[in-house]
């Protein structure tokens, strides 16, 4: 990268940026000066296995994506957060932090209307706890990343997941939603809980497609839930997981206020017994 920066002549140009080694090894990330002074109109950027150098003020980046990247401080993050002041998309996948002794951090971020978080169920809470998005942003909380494991019991990282959602609700950061839509597959350890302003919507990222447009330039606006469902080793022989989809559900629904729900949809095959499905509409 540092041959790339001394003699490549587009830098002043440069808009969008992926980086994406083969592996960690004897890898770094990005520089303060290479996004503030050398690359001044970089909006995109994506990394996997490398830093991002939190910290950095930039009014020009949009999307930021991170893969995968160096263990880092929470504060760090957020106060990274509050200097990317234009920054509309933020995809974190895989991305741990240390340990840190701040509780009660947050940082506003007023035009993100897209955020995506993949990691485990305690990972999700705090990192989507620190982050206040645009009222009407899509969010995506995957808290699946440990639970493709032969044993999978971390009820207490989807106890802290279903606080923290409750806590999105109490403090009003999320939009009214029109549409619930849950689903699950019986061969897979994890279900999904989908809430949708735009009770209309055919399912689409951008209106009904998948890509941004003149007439979508936002995501609709909505929250996208996958959930670890705890499991054991006997689970992956027989590759059924419909044990504990309903229960791993009703601990969600139960904190989502649903006086706005207009319409509530199941799909998928979840072991629709007459007690599953009596508890499930008893928490609604």
């Amino acid at each position: 990268l540092a041959g790339f920066v001394e003699i490549g002549r587009i830098q002043p140009l440069l808009e969008a940026l992926t980086l994406a080694p083969l592996h960690r090894h004897g890898v770094t990330g990005l520089s303060k000066k290479f996004i503030a002074h050398v690359a001044k109109n970089l909006s995109k950027v994506k990394l996997r296995f490398l830093s991002f150098p939190w910290g950095v003020r930039s009014s020009v980046i949009r999307r930021l994506e991170l893969v995968d990247t160096n263990r880092i401080p929470i504060d760090e993050v957020a106060e990274g957060l509050r200097r990317l002041s234009e920054l509309e998309e933020l995809i974190l996948d895989s991305m741990y932090f240390s340990p840190d002794s701040s509780s009660d951090i947050n940082v506003t971020c007023a035009r993100l209307r897209r955020l995506h978080i993949t990691s485990n169920a305690t990972e999700c809470a705090i990192l989507w706890g620190i982050i206040i998005c645009h009222p009407m942003a899509y969010i995506k909380i995957d808290a699946t990343a440990d639970c493709t494991r032969g044993n999978f019991e971390d009820r207490p990282g989807l106890a802290h997941l279903a606080h923290e959602t409750a806590r999105q609700f109490d403090h009003a950061r999320l939009a009214e939603f029109a549409r619930v839509r849950i689903s699950g597959k019986e061969d897979l350890p994890e279900c999904h809980i989908r809430l949708d302003v735009d009770a209309t919507s055919t399912g689409g990222l951008y209106g009904n497609t998948e890509t941004p447009s003149d007439l979508h330039p936002y995501p609709n606006p909505g929250l996208h839930m996958i959930l670890p469902v705890p499991h054991g080793i006997q689970h992956v022989v027989a590759n059924r997981f419909t044990h504990m989809m309903v229960p791993t559900l009703c601990q969600f629904l139960t904190v989502m206020p649903g006086r706005t729900w207009k319409q509530f949809e199941i799909a998928g095959d979840m072991n629709w017994y007459t007690k599953n499905t009596l508890e499930l509409f008893r928490v609604l």
